[in-house]
């Protein structure tokens, strides 16, 4: 049963002048390069990871406060590699989904990058009134910011979701075409 959500518009075309498979596409291979090259950027920060025992600052509050932020960073760094390992798989399987014309490899894709959107729409509102409470002009440009850049990527899952829903429709067509053809021709004379 293919993903069907209400309310979400399939687009005919991306930005206007592109097909669907084009911009689904391009967007695929942007998110990988992204994920690719943040994957560098995290596996550079782990291996540069100082271990506070080796500084030499031997107060016994400043130990311990390292230790921890040291354990904290290294926990974050670890889990971010996995998440983006994940990332790449799932994105990997977006773009086999798009070349082969596949679309049951493209959920994955699609289910994740949602989530990702609802979690960044609340968390950029939750950062954005924290930081009102300090400026609140600050605030306000972030929540504002951080709106456009969810918007853009909405837009962008949009256009994904339409070619996926594309796909599924001319799949639903050509089964329906091979099951009429194979279907036995039944006339009311025989029964």
């Amino acid at each position: 049963m293919p993903l069907q959500l209400p309310g979400v518009p399939v687009l005919d075309q991306c930005c206007c002048c592109c097909s669907l498979r084009w911009g689904t596409t391009v967007l695929a291979w942007l998110a990988m390069i992204g994920a690719v090259l943040q994957l560098i950027f995290v596996s550079y920060d782990v291996s540069t990871l100082v271990d506070p025992s080796s500084t030499h600052n031997h107060t016994a509050a400043n130990v311990t406060l390292d230790h921890v932020m040291y354990a904290v960073e290294q926990e974050f760094l670890v889990t971010m590699l996995v998440v983006l390992v994940l990332e790449m798989i799932v994105t990997a399987l977006l773009l086999y989904g798009i070349i082969w014309r596949r679309p049951k490899f493209m959920l994955p894709y699609l289910m994740l990058s949602l989530l990702t959107l609802v979690f960044t729409f609340f968390s950029t509102i939750f950062y954005g009134v924290i930081e009102t409470t300090f400026h609140v002009a600050l605030g306000l440009v972030t929540i504002f910011i951080g709106l456009l850049v969810i918007a853009l990527l909405a837009y962008f899952w949009t256009v994904i979701y339409s070619y996926y829903r594309q796909l599924e429709e001319t799949i639903d067509v050509k089964y329906q075409r091979q099951v009429n053809a194979t279907t036995p021709y039944c006339s009311n004379e025989h029964v």
